[in-house]
């Protein structure tokens, strides 16, 4: 997904691209919440990629030499990014106490943000949790509301049916 200009790189893309020790093995990762939190992942990315620019080379790597050519893997690496239960999940192969606790600092930020557009936001159980502003909240449950008027129109008709 190469693109010409650097003004036209997808923000999710030059979040990887910003930090390459810590998405070193990522040309295709996904990012599976909305772009509500990108400033906060920006945030905790972008220190976590600095404690990895800061760590001896030897660290960030080891080799298995049970191996018939000694394999390196890396130490630290981003697995998985997403939402759940209405919060931020950040997932690492590997990791230290000082980015566990920025991990947990973010998880704690993205409760209290809206993870559709990045305002303030409430920690919200309707059908499913989510964080959300008011407008946004507003506007899922519109959403659920118009959806569940018509199943229950759908129910009547099957009713209806059967009579």
């Amino acid at each position: 997904m190469a693109r010409n200009r650097s003004e036209n790189i997808d923000p999710w893309d030059k979040l990887v691209q910003s930090c390459p020790l810590l998405f070193a093995e990522a040309d295709s990762f996904h990012f599976e919440c909305a772009k509500g939190w990108l400033g906060l992942l920006t945030k905790l990315c972008l220190t976590i990629e600095a404690i990895l620019k800061g760590m001896p080379a030897g660290d960030l790597y080891y080799t298995l030499d049970n191996t018939p050519e000694a394999t390196v893997y890396r130490t630290f690496e981003v697995a998985q990014v997403k939402e759940k239960f209405g919060t931020l999940r950040f997932y690492m192969d590997g990791s230290s106490d000082e980015v566990d606790v920025l991990i947990g600092a973010a998880v704690l930020e993205s409760s209290e943000t809206c993870e559709k557009c990045g305002e303030p936001g409430t920690l919200r159980a309707n059908v499913w949790f989510k964080t959300l502003c008011d407008e946004h909240d507003r506007l899922r449950n519109e959403t659920y509301d118009l959806e569940e008027k018509e199943r229950a129109a759908r129910r009547a008709a099957k009713l209806a049916e059967k009579e």
